[in-house]
């Protein structure tokens, strides 16, 4: 298994729709990120986790902000 640690600007470019043949793991750390799977927008926030299953079409989109 293997962990990465990325730390994404709030105006970072969205990254393009791509797939690979393992499991990928999203545990938000700190700010949101909205991730694009099978075309529905799944908005995370610090501490959530999703699952992104092998060989599935993703696109990871940059942070997001919220009006408070």
């Amino acid at each position: 298994m293997t962990f990465a640690h990325w730390d994404i600007a709030a105006d970072a470019a969205d990254l393009h729709e791509h797939h690979h043949p393992q499991e990928e793991m999203w545990n938000v750390v700190d700010g949101e990120v909205v991730l694009v799977l099978k075309a529905k927008d799944t908005e995370l926030r610090a501490l959530d986790t999703s699952v992104c299953s092998p060989s599935g079409r993703r696109m990871d989109l940059g942070r997001v902000e919220h009006d408070a």
